[in-house]
Formats: structure tokens, sequence, C-alpha cells
């Protein structure tokens, strides 16, 4: 069998990249990713369960040349409740989300 070149095309793989249909594809997890970040999250008071926010880019990356969806979240003490404190263990909130959401 003869072997085929493929030669790539760098502005049509950077189409790709920033494309309507790569956006959705990832807003679909992080949706699923904020989503299961409000279930395990720790509900006190609530307020750090409500705070998860996706947001997209077709201008994400360290390059800024290509799509990218973010989940955030507003609390105050959200990066406490994440990392920890030297008096409180890290909960890892949107770490296990993210790690759980890749399964599928």
């Amino acid at each position: 069998m003869a072997r085929r070149k493929v030669k790539g095309s760098y502005s049509g793989i950077a189409e790709l990249l920033r494309s309507p249909m790569m956006v959705d594809e990832l807003v679909r997890r992080a949706e699923k990713t904020r989503a299961l970040a409000e279930q395990i999250a720790p509900k006190r008071t609530g307020h750090y369960a409500e705070s998860f926010a996706v947001s997209a880019s077709r201008n994400g990356g360290a390059r800024s040349d290509r799509a990218a969806a973010y989940v955030t979240n507003s609390d105050r003490g959200a990066a406490s409740i994440e990392l920890g404190t030297r008096d409180t263990p890290a909960h890892r909130t949107l770490r296990t989300a993210m790690l759980d959401g890749m399964k599928d």
C-alpha cells in the first residue's frame, strides 16, 4: 500500500480552532463542569455553589488564536475554598469537576 502525504493548511487549522463548532463544544464541556461543580461545592451558605459561571471566546489560549471556554466562580472566598488555606484544607471543587467531566 502506498503511503499518502497529507499537507496541512495552517489557515485552515486556525479557522477550525476558532470556529463556532469548536466554541459550542467547549461551552458544552464547560457547562457540564459547571453543573458538577455546583453539585459538589460545599454549601455552608450556598453563595459559593451559586457563583459559578461559564464564558467563552474565539480568541482564547496563550496566543489568542483558538476558541476557549472558562468556568469561573465570583465568590470572594473561591480561591480559599478551591486551594485551601493554612487552616482549611483545599476542597478542589473545580479541579474535581473538570477531571470528572473529561471522562465522557
